[in-house]
């Protein structure tokens, strides 16, 4: 929507205060949003007070003072109104979003910064569409983080996505979008972070020949090791060493890390890899886990899990479909 075609009230008005005294607002109808502050302006306290009724030359002099004063703000708000700087909520979904953010007792500010990640400080509702909610839970999925830095829980996305349908909800009721703008969006079943991969699906996964070997090998290792996938991105040839015995042991720092022996088939599977110019190591935990989202629904498995959600531990890739894993 553009300014030009539409007429918003913006106007002094006064309210008594008590005392002989009153107090100057601006109204604005209607609403509108400031949109460097992200604040919605619908009665604005100026801080101003004036004399109701001026008794004397001296208050009618303060009066004109401080009525001028105002004048000069409301002509800088007009302004700004008009180079778009305040706008109508029905021009841009994110100033929509602002506006509930601000207006409601439960918190929407943490999913409204990551909407402005993903889209920018201006988004118009014309956009809003199935696609564009389908490409926003992938970017929440696979590349949103906290102020940490870490990547965003589960629970965390599906609180954020289900946010996101309340605020289209409420732009249709305004009618700033229509029905048909999120016909057949359905929210994904998202696991949450207790669940566990059942043996299964485990099998369903690596019957399925439509992989990246790659992440492949990555979760193989993390079956074999029950290591995270963090510590396994960032393995190198100096972290495996062999003892007198011809045990294999890794050795891995972080909190998790430090020594621990691990089976012949995970060690051929790290040098593999780490011979293999194109295998994991040096590899983005965003792009892993996009490629193993891919594995996953080539798989035709229901949910759409994690590494972390891989939580057996097995002494051979053999026991997938031999035995039960320990």
């Amino acid at each position: 929507m553009d300014n030009g075609r539409h007429r918003s009230i913006i106007e002094i008005h006064t309210k008594r205060i008590g005392h002989g005294w009153a107090s100057l607002h601006i109204k604005y109808d209607p609403v509108l949003i400031d949109i460097k502050k992200g604040t919605t302006l619908e009665d604005e306290d100026l801080g101003i007070k004036v004399y109701t009724d001026p008794a004397d030359l001296a208050q009618e002099r303060l009066n004109k003072i401080r009525y001028g004063k105002a004048r000069s703000i409301l002509e800088r708000r007009q302004s700004e109104f008009k180079e778009g700087r305040i706008r109508f909520l029905s021009e841009d979904f994110i100033s929509f979003y602002r506006h509930l953010a601000s207006t409601k007792t439960y918190n929407l500010t943490a999913s409204l910064k990551q909407l402005i990640m993903f889209t920018g400080d201006r988004c118009p509702f014309y956009r809003i569409n199935r696609d564009f909610i389908l490409r926003y839970q992938t970017f929440l999925e696979y590349e949103a983080v906290t102020s940490k830095g870490k990547f965003l829980t589960h629970s965390t996305v599906s609180l954020y996505m289900g946010q996101m349908i309340y605020i289209c909800r409420a732009a249709i009721d305004k009618g700033y979008m229509s029905e048909e703008d999120i016909a057949g969006v359905s929210l994904s079943r998202i696991p949450d972070d207790t669940t566990q991969v059942s043996l299964a699906e485990l099998r369903k996964l690596y019957r399925c020949s439509n992989r990246d070997p790659r992440v492949e090998r990555l979760l193989s290792l993390k079956l074999l090791t029950g290591l995270p996938v963090s510590y396994l991105l960032r393995l190198g040839e100096h972290h495996l060493t062999s003892d007198e015995f011809g045990n294999w042991i890794l050795d891995v720092q972080g909190k998790r890390g430090g020594k621990t022996y691990i089976s012949k088939e995970a060690a051929e599977i790290i040098l593999d890899s780490i011979k293999d110019t194109t295998s994991f190591p040096g590899m983005s935990y965003p792009e892993v886990n996009c490629l193993f989202i891919q594995w996953i629904m080539n798989a035709g498995l229901k949910k759409r899990y994690r590494f972390r959600h891989f939580k057996m531990q097995i002494d051979s890739l053999s026991d997938i479909f031999s035995r039960k894993p320990r």
